[in-house]
């Protein structure tokens, strides 16, 4: 299952799928992951901050984001129950504020 990319742009994609896995990206792991400049990478975080998906902790070169509690909560839903009837209706479409997540 797939959901539906609505708002959203391939380095950002590239984002959520990284903190699908990882616990938290700052702003220079964001520019080696999307092989950008510091500036794009800020942009990028700030607009998922923005989205809510992100949260961001600390300032300066502290600064690092980590998922959302929501939107952890419903990626581990995502990932972690087999298919029930009206599960996909429930959860896929808002799931991630429109980005996609793929689910084997």
């Amino acid at each position: 299952m797939t959901v539906p990319i609505n708002r959203s742009n391939p380095r950002q994609d590239k984002i959520i799928r990284y903190l699908v896995i990882n616990d938290q990206i700052d702003n220079e792991q964001c520019q080696s992951l999307c092989n950008s400049i510091k500036r794009t990478a800020t942009r990028d975080l700030t607009g998922l901050v923005e989205k809510t998906l992100l949260i961001k902790h600390g300032g300066k070169k502290g600064t690092y984001y980590f998922l959302s509690p929501e939107i952890s909560i419903k990626i581990r839903d995502i990932k972690g129950h087999d298919y029930v009837e009206g599960f996909a209706d429930k959860w896929a479409i808002p799931a991630l504020n429109g980005f996609a997540l793929s689910v084997n």
